[in-house]
């Protein structure tokens, strides 16, 4: 079995890296947790990209499968659809595993990084691992505080 970095690394790859700026992982597929088996649990991705049109359309022509029909009128269509949030491809198959990705914007990242809090950050109550060195804008100081609510 190959360990999580390894196999991290490797579904990384399958990716445009043209625009890609910051990776992580999170849940069960990434951690382990007691009395589970990895290797039969979804690993779960987020990919912040400058931008999500371009990183759809490479992506789709890369990709094409992991997309439902919305594939059928492009990558600025799908990022229409994601406008401000995050488009997630679902239930990927990648060897003996299954993926699941979202990719969101470097801006709407930062934003929520910053206290925003409108899309990526606060739907995170468990740990996540960074892939590779995450490149973040200098004036976007990294908030380590949980997410307040909306409400």
């Amino acid at each position: 079995m190959s360990s999580i970095g390894a196999i991290t690394r490797e579904v990384l790859r399958r990716f445009p890296h043209r625009n890609l700026q910051y990776a992580f992982c999170y849940g069960s597929g990434a951690f382990q947790q007691t009395g589970s088996d990895m290797s039969s649990n979804v690993l779960d991705f987020v990919l912040v990209v400058n931008s999500p049109e371009q990183f759809h359309k490479e992506n789709i022509a890369a990709n094409g499968s992991d997309y439902s029909f919305l594939k059928h009128f492009g990558g600025k269509s799908v990022a229409t659809i994601q406008g401000d949030g995050v488009y997630y491809n679902t239930l990927v198959p990648y060897q003996q595993r299954t993926i699941k990705y979202g990719v969101v914007s470097t801006k709407a990242f930062n934003d929520d990084l910053i206290g925003k809090c409108k899309n990526v950050m606060c739907s995170f109550a468990v740990p996540t691992k960074t892939l590779g060195d995450p490149f973040l804008s200098a004036s976007s100081p990294l908030s380590l505080e949980p997410c307040r609510p909306l409400i």
